[in-house]
């Protein structure tokens, strides 16, 4: 699918993510970061067990980048060119991770990103934050398909996109890692709507 500027009919539509936002799982609550977050964000990130498998957290990270980013998913959300979500714990809304889907320049397609804080590893969160926001994605912003990639020693990460529907399509996915002082160069994940469509109704008849 080739790149598509946003027509600007769309934009206005696709800002703060459609209007759908917060999102909630039963576990989970999924909502825009604000500066009270950056200790908690900074905390979690800025760990190299998390840093080093992401493309654009520093290491090591200050609460000065954390604010710089939370100042840019304010952006892509007025823009109308992404959204970032701080993934929490119901009911008390323990920031555990974060996940972003960013199409501009892309859409009708959409990049989603995610990591999870170590203590809050293997208990499934990203799976069901990841399903939410696949929802938001053919839901109300009605992109037609999302892609990730992860690197090869990524296991776990690899794991959640397969258990969402994201495969291979046979492309290579180039990634700017600036944090990492290079550019990857990883097997593209994506999932359709139509395949998203046909994924769920064999999961909920």
């Amino acid at each position: 699918m080739g790149t598509q500027r946003i027509p600007g009919s769309e934009t206005a539509r696709l800002r703060h993510g459609g209007g759908a936002l917060p999102l909630r799982t039963g576990r989970l609550i999924l909502r825009a970061p604000t500066a009270a977050d950056a200790p908690a964000v900074t905390a979690l990130a800025g760990t190299w067990a998390i840093a080093r498998f992401t493309a654009s957290i520093p290491h090591p990270l200050s609460q000065q980048d954390v604010q710089d980013w939370i100042r840019l998913a304010e952006v892509r959300h007025a823009e109308g060119t992404g959204v970032v979500l701080l993934i929490g714990a119901r009911p008390a809304d323990t920031v555990m991770g974060a996940m972003d889907l960013r199409w501009g320049g892309t859409w009708p397609s959409a990049e989603v990103g995610y990591w999870i804080g170590s203590p809050f590893q293997g208990r499934g969160h990203a799976s069901e934050a990841l399903a939410a926001v696949i929802g938001l994605a053919f839901g109300p912003l009605a992109l037609e398909e999302v892609f990730a990639s992860a690197t090869p020693d990524n296991a776990a990460s690899l794991r959640v996109l397969a258990k969402a529907g994201l495969r291979p399509d046979g492309r290579t996915l180039v990634v700017p890692a600036p944090a990492r002082g290079t550019t990857w160069r990883h097997d593209r994940r994506a999932l359709t709507r139509a395949a998203w469509t046909a994924q769920t109704q064999d999961t909920h008849p």
